[in-house]
């Protein structure tokens, strides 16, 4: 697991932010950001990509999603896949605990 993320409640509408710095070769560049997929980790929910709320975005080395719902006492698992200006194909994962009392 890459990164853990804050908690959010089931009612918060928050960013995620996957910093892909670390992982580009000197000069190379993301060309498209190809999905972000979401799972549960812990817990149980039936449908997990609701959680997703409109399509990531790129910000410089940023790739961002928007992330609403889900069930308090569930984790859930992002992953973030993108592709370089040299082909290459990254992917960066972290783990969302939803909860009531955050």
């Amino acid at each position: 697991m890459n990164r853990q993320f804050s908690a959010k409640r089931p009612g918060e509408r928050i960013a995620l932010a996957f910093d892909f710095a670390s992982q580009l070769p000197e000069g190379i560049t993301i060309t498209s950001v190809d999905s972000v997929t979401v799972s549960t980790w812990r817990g149980t929910d039936g449908n997990p990509s609701a959680l997703l709320a409109g399509a990531a975005v790129l910000s410089g080395t940023d790739v961002l999603q928007m992330v609403s719902g889900g069930i308090a006492g569930t984790d859930y698992q992002f992953i973030a896949w993108v592709t370089l200006s040299d082909t290459q194909q990254r992917a960066l994962d972290g783990l969302l605990p939803v909860r009531d009392n955050v």
